[in-house]
């Protein structure tokens, strides 16, 4: 399922990057520096929201793992009881 969703990124990013157009001589990089104009660069959001959100996404994946793994302990712990239980019975028939 990851390995898909993975793919499908590869591959999206790349038709993106086929289709992105080709700059013009406009838009074509200087070769001399030229200092940025402050008034024409301004922040519609801060990163704050941003980055709450990416810590909740993380927190949440690994809640989630911890929940998994949690799980499949309480499964084995069952098993293992089992196997020990058969394990018992199979001794005491033996005798």
């Amino acid at each position: 399922m990851i390995r898909a969703f993975c793919l499908a990124l590869v591959f999206a990013a790349s038709v993106a990057a086929a289709q992105a157009p080709a700059p013009t001589a406009d838009e074509a990089p200087s070769t001399t520096f030229r200092a940025a104009d402050p008034s024409k660069f301004k922040e519609d959001l801060d990163g704050v929201p941003f980055m709450v959100g990416a810590y909740a996404a993380i927190w949440a994946v690994l809640f989630g793992y911890v929940v998994l793994l949690v799980r499949r302990s309480k499964s084995l712990e069952g098993e293992v009881a089992a196997l020990r239980a058969d394990l018992a019975k199979a001794q005491q028939s033996a005798r």
